[in-house]
């Protein structure tokens, strides 16, 4: 089953989320303590990430580059934060892709089935070990 992992400090939207992929087939986890977020997700080794960017401890920006510097992906950055300048930030951090809240549940959900399976195409990396000449 699909793992997806929530970052959503909003009680509301989180369980709205949680609730609406859960119906759609998907293993969910929410992350609901603020602190060492990236650990935390990196631990749970999901196949997706939705991450907001308003968080209590940590910007979701913060969070999104640590993510993508540790190899996690895909990323979709879903935040109230409308402006271009975000959205360009996100995508330039290393977010597979940005939506603003409110989001229309049949949007949210396709975008999720078109990044996850970019994802499972690519090819996972082999650890090759020493290579001689």
């Amino acid at each position: 089953m699909t793992k997806i992992t929530i970052v959503e400090d909003d009680p509301l939207m989180r369980e709205e989320l949680m609730d609406i992929l859960q119906k759609a087939g998907f293993e969910v986890a929410a992350i609901t303590d603020f602190h060492d977020i990236t650990l935390q997700i990196v631990t749970l080794a999901p196949d997706l990430v939705l991450l907001d960017i308003n968080l209590p401890e940590q910007s979701g920006f913060e969070i999104c580059r640590g993510l993508k510097e540790k190899g996690v992906g895909p990323i979709l950055i879903l935040t109230s934060r409308d402006k271009l300048q975000d959205e360009l930030h996100g995508l330039g951090l290393g977010a597979d892709d940005y939506l603003t809240k409110p989001c229309n549940q049949d949007r949210l959900l396709a975008r999720i089935h078109n990044l996850l399976r970019r994802f499972e195409r690519q090819p996972e990396l082999v650890d090759g070990g020493s290579f001689f000449y």
